[in-house]
């Protein structure tokens, strides 16, 4: 519909469409995060396991971010050893790394958005920093709860669900793995997703 009423109706018209499309784009993704939510509460939630290249992955999800960033003036990065295969389920951990990216990029109006890859002799770790508004330490735990939001000022601001970390959270659990936070209000955060199984191809 947008393609064809844009330059032939008002304006106005257009952007109540475009509205209407983002509201049904925002739904769609609560809906799934409620369904994921239900199947991992019922262990429903299944795993295709297989090797996935860590640099693919990383670039793939950055590039999908772009769209994100609207006009901020936010500088999307990735850094590290990116080299690495892992034996993981990839689309879950494309929505791990998605979900962390985004929620960082909504909470951060300028600066940078950091993806860095490093590991050690027996896991991986995948941290994403942000200069953002940060979280007070006795948030932290919160926030891995569903439906949880830190204030509702913050609420207002910045539109969500309280879905996005519960569900990351859960998908890490999932695949074996942890994730922890790093953050400081006014300072930016920092999640780091540790997750284990690295190998060569």
């Amino acid at each position: 519909v947008i393609d064809v009423l844009e330059g032939s109706v008002p304006e106005k018209q257009v952007n109540n469409i475009k509205r209407i499309k983002e509201s049904g784009k925002h739904l769609l993704a609560v809906i799934n995060d409620i369904l994921d939510l239900s199947k991992m509460e019922a262990g429903r939630m299944a795993l295709v396991i297989e090797p996935v290249y860590i640099q693919s992955l990383l670039r793939f999800c950055m590039h999908n971010a772009e769209s994100l960033r609207g006009d901020k003036p936010i500088l999307l990065r990735i850094e590290g050893e990116t080299d690495i295969w892992i034996q993981s389920d990839e689309q879950k951990l494309k929505q791990i790394v998605m979900n962390l990216v985004s929620n960082a990029i909504k909470f951060t109006e300028q600066g940078f958005v950091t993806v860095r890859l490093t590991r050690d002799e027996t896991d991986i770790l995948i941290a994403v920093e942000d200069t953002g508004i940060g979280i007070s330490p006795e948030h932290h735990a919160m926030i891995f709860e569903p439906f949880k939001q830190i204030d509702g000022s913050l609420a207002r601001k910045y539109k969500g669900t309280g879905l996005g970390l519960s569900v990351t959270a859960r998908l890490v659990s999932l695949l074996n793995g942890t994730i922890s936070v790093e953050s400081e209000q006014g300072k930016g955060s920092c999640f780091t997703v540790r997750l284990a199984n690295v190998f060569h191809k």
